[in-house]
């Protein structure tokens, strides 16, 4: 993918904006982007900005709608055996943050209002 129009100058970052909620700034080599905190079940949208020398350009047009889950998709390794000491143990609940990765590929990214 050919990088947006920069007026000259390297976009130095890029800020990704989640509706209702979530941002994340990334650098301007970045082909990808996770926001962190979101909400199991919400739907989001997001919209990215870059950012060079210049200054900040247009917000791109919003992203289309994602819906987070706290279902995985893979495992690195195999999830280790039950124990069989302990009596009375919840199951274990997942931590962490919750995310959506927004590629690249997704992003249709302004600079300084030219596309």
């Amino acid at each position: 993918m050919d990088a947006p129009a920069n007026g000259g100058q390297p976009i130095q970052s890029y800020k990704v904006t989640g509706s209702p909620s979530g941002q994340v700034i990334v650098s301007g080599s970045a082909s990808t982007a996770v926001v962190y905190g979101l909400t199991n079940g919400t739907s989001y949208t997001f919209t990215v900005t870059a950012t060079n020398v210049i200054g900040s350009g247009a917000p791109s047009p919003p992203s289309n709608a994602v819906i987070p889950d706290s279902r995985l998709t893979a495992q690195s390794q195999p999830a280790p055996a039950p124990s069989r000491t302990a009596v009375n143990q919840s199951p274990a609940q997942p931590k962490g943050p919750r995310s959506v990765a927004v590629p690249a590929s997704d992003r249709r990214r302004y600079s300084n209002g030219s596309r």
